[in-house]
């Protein structure tokens, strides 16, 4: 099933909502019991109808907690599935192992290595480093990637394992379906 244009409102220039919103009052505790895995298999029935527009409250029970754990099922399938559009487990893991090996050359961490690769590119202002905030600290390892530069060699052997991968802009756009 595809929603027709009309059943999405632009509110803002990158964030549009379905006209119709699931309301999760129903899983409230009033409206009888609710099987949680049931209820997230159903919600991605939703998702992909089209209909991606939720209404929660703290007072609809275990809304939050359900929409909670389908985010992060959402997410995981979703990521899984941009891996797949650029190139599959096999590669990224090839990518992994060339991001080790440059890391340990510099002695920063796998992650600095594919910031720095990034950043490095002509067209980048910056990066988003997502912030655990209370959970794990990276600070001193983010500061890093400042502290060292990728030589010619480093480019090439990220470069060699890229040119193996799909455009993942022409497979996806400029952001995955969980953004959408």
């Amino acid at each position: 099933m595809a929603l027709p244009t009309l059943s999405r409102l632009q509110l803002t220039p990158d964030i549009n909502i379905c006209r119709v919103l699931n309301g999760m009052w129903q899983v409230s505790g009033g409206h009888g019991r609710i099987d949680p895995t049931a209820a997230i298999q159903e919600m991605f029935r939703y998702v992909d109808a089209g209909f991606t527009t939720w209404d929660l409250a703290d007072h609809y029970g275990p809304a939050e907690d359900l929409m909670g754990e389908f985010r992060r099922q959402l997410l995981a399938t979703r990521g899984k599935e941009a891996l797949d559009h650029w190139g599959g487990w096999q590669l990224f893991q090839e990518l992994l192992v060339v991001l080790k090996q440059i890391a340990t050359k510099h002695t920063v961490s796998i992650a600095n290595v594919a910031v720095r690769y990034i950043l490095d590119k002509p067209a980048i202002g910056g990066v988003i480093i997502g912030a655990r905030l209370g959970l794990s600290e990276h600070l001193q390892d983010n500061a890093r990637v400042f502290e060292f530069s990728l030589d010619d060699d480093d480019r090439q052997q990220i470069d060699a394992v890229s040119q193996k991968s799909r455009d993942l802009y022409r497979a996806i756009g400029d952001c995955g379906d969980e953004y959408r």
